[in-house]
């Protein structure tokens, strides 16, 4: 199995060595030189959101037709046994670590299953990957 993790923050993932697992950069799927990743969400509110463009540009770089992609979302499928046991079962697992307020909605059809912790918050969704990487055995700690 190959993991590919899309998040904001790569440098999250520094003090771990991850087996079969590949961490981008969302800045680096932006056009120009500010590559701003996030925006105010459509029709205003509160907080930022990550912008459509460089998911779906990163999306159509990695995207495999085996990919199985999963987006870390408080409002998704609570995490349990029986889903690490279906991801255990792709072959190429693309996490795109949510952050800010949340993610574009016009990326939901793209995704094939949101993905929560638990009735708790986190500040980002890297820790939600780095949990999902260590119940599936594919991390090992510094």
């Amino acid at each position: 199995m190959t993991v590919r993790i899309l998040t904001v923050c790569p440098e999250f993932f520094d003090g771990f060595r991850l087996k079969d697992t590949e961490i981008y950069d969302l800045r680096s799927f932006v056009k120009g030189s500010f590559r701003h990743v996030d925006e105010s969400p459509y029709g205003g509110g509160a907080g930022m959101v990550i912008r459509i463009e460089p998911l779906l540009n990163a999306l159509d770089a990695l995207r495999r037709p085996e990919s199985f992609v999963v987006l870390t979302d408080p409002r998704g499928m609570r995490y349990s046994n029986e889903l690490r046991d279906l991801l255990l079962e792709k072959k190429d697992l693309i996490l795109i670590c949510g952050h800010f307020e949340g993610v574009d909605e016009r990326i939901m059809p793209e995704v094939d299953l949101r993905v929560s912790m638990g009735d708790f918050i986190v500040s980002k969704g890297e820790l939600a990957a780095l949990a999902i990487l260590s119940s599936m055995d594919k991390i090992l700690l510094d």
